[in-house]
């Protein structure tokens, strides 16, 4: 049985999503698709815009056989754990055959190679990437010129969001010797980037500019332009509420006021007094990270060490050290009814594969049941909507 497996947010599902998903299962010959996905909470440090459960019903109806959750600490953490995570869930499942990720070029030599280079980090590129770090480059800009000194184009590659991506879920794949096979499908339509709807002829919207414009006020209904790049089923959940970054304004300010706690790993220390100078300036989410951002600060960056100190989760930061620790077991979110894959599930995975939380002990998922308890609160003061706790939530079946 070939079992195709794909990392995604969905975040919210659209149609280039459903390209993806169709020819995922075409390229591999894939008998089943199983989706390893972000629950509440994004890796650009963002809430999802609706609900993990409405998400997964999406994508069930878009062609998924499962969706199984990535853990908060990995879905909203940098791009080397956000891949390690999905792709650590995959392989443990040992009925995954293939991975298939969005790409903006095709798979090539080059790209096998930057992830070959970074997953075994030989001395000559450690001491290239110390060097670039003692100029006070980012991270992200310093492994791109030691990588570029080593390998002719890298840096280009590692220039791109999706590229990005695919070079870490390769070297995901690499650390751990896994036997998954990975393919590249190349993306349709708006780049990664593009922030504004584009014709709907011309492929595509991004997720961001679909948001975007649903931030914007744009409505999600029929009539409205953003039809052409959702199916029905997607836009249906967007209907009763959508959750933007704004909405996590209130309780971060309830949080930094709180906040005692000066050597918490939630990031590296000079960021944290970056965010703690602001703590009684009464600011946005996003006000706040244009406070804190500088030179050598991303947004996403940013972003992600705010969430991060509202949700008490360890650092993602590469220049602070991140939790690694393995992941003690998996919530599946959904499946499809009579899908095969599901009995191969439960006789190989390695992992537990969770499907009510009061069946594991809740120290296996108290990250998620914190993140899952604020978004609650955030939806039901936003739209007066009482999602359902995660004791009383079980699998979606379509």
């Amino acid at each position: 049985m070939r079992v195709t497996g794909i990392i995604a947010e969905y975040n919210p599902l659209h149609n280039g999503h459903i390209y993806h998903l169709t020819q995922a299962r075409h390229t591999c010959g894939a008998d089943a698709v199983v989706v390893v996905m972000s629950g509440y909470f994004v890796q650009r440090g963002e809430p999802a815009i609706v609900d993990k459960y409405r998400r997964t019903r999406a994508a069930l109806l878009a062609g998924a056989d499962a969706v199984l959750e990535l853990p908060v600490s990995c879905a909203t953490a940098s791009a080397e754990r956000f891949a390690s995570g999905g792709v650590e869930i995959l392989d443990r499942l040992n009925v995954v055959t293939d991975l298939c990720y969005g790409a903006e070029a095709e798979d090539s030599q080059l790209l096998a190679d930057t992830a070959r280079l970074l997953a075994e980090e030989p001395a000559e590129y450690r001491d290239l990437l110390q060097v670039h770090l003692k100029k006070n480059r980012s991270f992200a800009a310093a492994r791109a010129d030691a990588a570029e000194a080593m390998i002719h184009g890298s840096a280009n590659l590692l220039s791109r969001p999706n590229m990005i991506l695919a070079v870490e879920y390769r070297k995901a794949l690499l650390r751990r010797s896994s036997s998954i096979e990975p393919h590249g499908i190349l993306r349709l339509g708006s780049s990664h980037e593009e922030k504004s709807l584009v014709s709907a002829e011309s492929g595509p919207a991004s997720a961001g500019a679909i948001r975007r414009a649903l931030r914007e006020g744009a409505s999600s209904d029929s009539s409205s332009p953003l039809a052409a790049f959702l199916p029905d089923y997607s836009r249906s959940t967007l209907a009763d509420y959508c959750i933007f970054p704004d909405d996590l304004s209130f309780p971060l300010q309830q949080q930094l006021i709180q906040w005692k706690d000066l050597a918490s790993p939630v990031c590296s220390p000079d960021l944290l007094r970056r965010i703690l100078d602001t703590r009684r300036n009464l600011l946005s989410f996003s006000e706040r990270t244009e406070a804190v951002l500088s030179a050598h600060l991303t947004r996403t960056h940013v972003q992600r060490a705010l969430l991060h100190l509202l949700l008490d989760l360890p650092a993602s930061d590469h220049s602070f050290g991140e939790d690694i620790s393995p992941i003690p077991a998996v919530r599946l979110l959904g499946f499809r009814r009579g899908t095969p894959v599901m009995r191969h599930l439960q006789d190989r995975s390695s992992i537990p594969v969770i499907t009510r939380m009061s069946d594991a002990p809740e120290s296996w998922f108290s990250d998620d049941l914190r993140a899952a308890d604020l978004y609650r609160a955030v939806v039901w003061q936003k739209s007066g909507i009482v999602l359902p706790d995660e004791y009383h939530t079980g699998p979606v079946i379509v």
